[in-house]
């Protein structure tokens, strides 16, 4: 006696009915029967990971009550069916990493409900249709890996619930739309590796909780958006290989989370701002290839002690010969280097030496008995210092070095000093500034 149809793996019946069937991985070959879409009490179809082939019949508009289709990972060829657009319950339709051809078809606009739309890694040509933009419940747009082209519909800037927008690897042309600045939702846009030319819309700077803008190798050109400052979740921002050019924004000195900065292989100039130096989450920082970005690095940087990625090949900016800087570019652990080092005296005539007061880590830290400062003025400055222990006692007494604008150097020998943490208090007229550091 054969075991009930609701026994069966990965069957799932509602009585006599068969409502979901998930067969991912299953190891399935051919094409999928005709008679799978005389189900029409189906609610999900899951055929994902399977050795699935053949064209995707129009008879799928037979399962009404379809929410998720998924049949991603295969190799069902052919075009995608204008009949999807019938399916009015459907809320996820997966079909990347398959051997699509064809458009999109714009019925695809009629899936009120549908909130993920997954057709990457495919053959498929032609642009995005603008019906698109009427899917006012998608969260998530994947069509990368394919040979779509033409401009993006603005009216994609209507989806206000996507938070994720996939578009890389395609040949995308003409401007970004100036409406993606309307998606407020938006954690992750790919757009790289297309042929987007003109300026990076300035509405941009209206995404606040996006994390991940990648527009790497394209013909975007003008100069780099000052508002890009006011993405505050930005984590990573990829603008390399492109046209850009102009100066370096100050103002991305307040991009708090970013790690990961590439604008190498563009035509910069200026310097690094020095207001880089706050930006105490970076790991990676690429300019190379921006012939004309000159200056020395400024000092600030060496406050960022969790960069492990720094490349200015092929630029014109110069490392400082000061010993704490030095040393701080020997503690990154990539670091292409542009062969210029300058003196010290040649780096406080440079016009990258900031406005403000910077403080360098202390080094070696930890130190076995002598520990050394630099610090950056802008100007006149009477600097005391003081190092205390964990109890908050004083162990060196006050120290005062009244100094001109430049590089101030601070030492100290430990002497007898038990072993432990310590802090350096540093104080100005203008701020006062706390290191710590650890005696061996």
């Amino acid at each position: 006696m054969s075991d009930p149809i609701n026994a069966w793996e990965g069957v799932f019946v509602d009585g006599n009915r068969v409502i979901g069937l998930n067969l991912s991985g299953f190891g399935l070959q051919g094409v999928i029967p005709e008679s799978t879409w005389d189900l029409t009490g189906l609610q999900i179809l899951k055929l994902d990971h399977n050795g699935l082939s053949g064209e995707l019949s129009r008879n799928v508009e037979n399962l009404q009550d379809l929410t998720i289709l998924d049949l991603s990972f295969n190799s069902i060829s052919g075009s995608i069916p204008s009949a999807l657009g019938q399916l009015s319950r459907l809320k996820e339709l997966r079909l990347a990493s398959n051997q699509l051809t064809g458009s999109i078809p714009s019925e695809l606009g009629d899936l009120n409900k549908l909130e993920h739309l997954q057709m990457s890694s495919n053959d498929l040509e032609g642009s995005i249709p603008p019906e698109i933009g009427s899917l006012q419940l998608l969260k998530s747009l994947s069509i990368h890996h394919n040979q779509l082209s033409g401009a993006l519909p603005p009216e994609i800037g209507n989806l206000s619930e996507l938070y994720g927008l996939e578009v890389g690897n395609n040949t995308f042309s003409e401007g970004l739309p100036e409406e993606l600045g309307n998606l407020t939702n938006l954690v992750f846009f790919d757009g790289s590796a297309n042929v987007f030319s003109s300026e990076i819309p300035r509405s941009f700077g209206n995404l606040n909780n996006l994390e991940n803008l990648l527009l790497a190798e394209n013909s975007l050109s003008g100069s780099l958006p000052s508002e890009f400052s006011e993405m505050d979740a930005l984590d990573d921002l990829r603008l390399a290989n492109n046209n850009l050019s102009g100066v370096i924004p100050a103002s991305w000195g307040q991009l708090k989370k970013i790690r990961v900065l590439l604008l190498n292989d563009n035509e910069l100039n200026g310097g690094i701002p020095p207001s880089f130096g706050e930006l105490n989450a970076l790991e990676a920082l690429s300019v190379e290839n921006n012939d004309s970005l000159t200056g020395v690095l400024p000092h600030s940087l060496t406050a960022l002690t969790a960069l492990s990625t720094l490349n200015i090949l092929g630029t014109g900016l110069c490392e400082s010969s000061a010993a704490a800087f030095q040393l701080w570019i020997q503690s990154i652990q990539s670091f292409s280097s542009s062969g210029c080092v300058v003196d010290v005296s040649i780096d406080l005539r440079d016009q990258s030496i900031p406005g403000q007061i910077f403080l360098s880590q202390p080094f070696p830290n930890p130190s076995s008995g002598s520990v050394i400062l630099e610090m950056v003025l802008p100007q006149f400055e009477s600097v005391q210092v003081d190092i205390f222990d964990l109890l908050g006692r004083s162990v060196s007494g006050v120290k005062i070095y009244d100094r001109k604008s430049g590089v101030l150097r601070i030492s100290w020998e430990m002497g007898e000093q038990a072993p432990g943490l310590f802090f350096i208090r540093v104080s100005t007229s203008r701020e006062t500034f706390t290191r710590v550091f650890q005696l061996l």
